[in-house]
């Protein structure tokens, strides 16, 4: 049975800057699989449209470890306010990802709410995920391939 919500993220995070600020890692839910309802994020030439709810870990420090997790409601098109969730401090997981290149392994970053935290949620949701450094830097997986047109990130349990 499907309990909670949660988010793998495998994300490529180099020491040399992940060390030098912070990062903070959404994933939008699309609880009710409608694209009409909630906010719509719009970055790097995507967009994520029906995103009811935005699940967030900050990562900061050396070694990094997530040191708070938040989660936000769409209300009218906007995210209102975080509500921390408990727990954490916790790591990073280093060079355990796909492989990135010269030989490199991607960095994971685990974060999880509640599924009675979603209120409203379908047994099957959609999600889009960005990477975002405090100077502007934005990485963005909104579908299966990455691409605009490709296919929805679809977790849950199909009934």
């Amino acid at each position: 049975m499907f309990r909670a919500v949660s988010a793998f993220l495998v994300l490529a995070l180099f020491a040399s800057f992940a060390l030098a600020q912070p990062y903070d890692y959404h994933a939008y839910i699309d609880a009710d699989l409608r694209t009409t309802t909630g906010c719509t994020v719009n970055g790097g030439g995507q967009t994520f449209a029906g995103a009811d709810w935005r699940l967030t870990a900050r990562v900061t420090g050396s070694p990094p470890q997530v040191t708070a997790r938040n989660l936000s409601q769409c209300v009218g098109g906007t995210f209102q306010s975080a509500v921390a969730l408990p727990g954490g401090p916790y790591p990073v997981a280093r060079n355990v990802g796909v492989p990135v290149g010269g030989g490199a392994l991607a960095d994971a970053i685990e974060v999880a709410v509640s599924r009675a935290q979603i209120v409203g949620a379908n047994s099957l949701v959609r999600i889009g995920y960005t990477a975002e450094s405090a100077s502007g830097s934005l990485d963005i997986l909104f579908t299966t391939n990455g691409t605009a047109g490709g296919g929805p990130i679809l977790i849950g349990e199909q009934v």
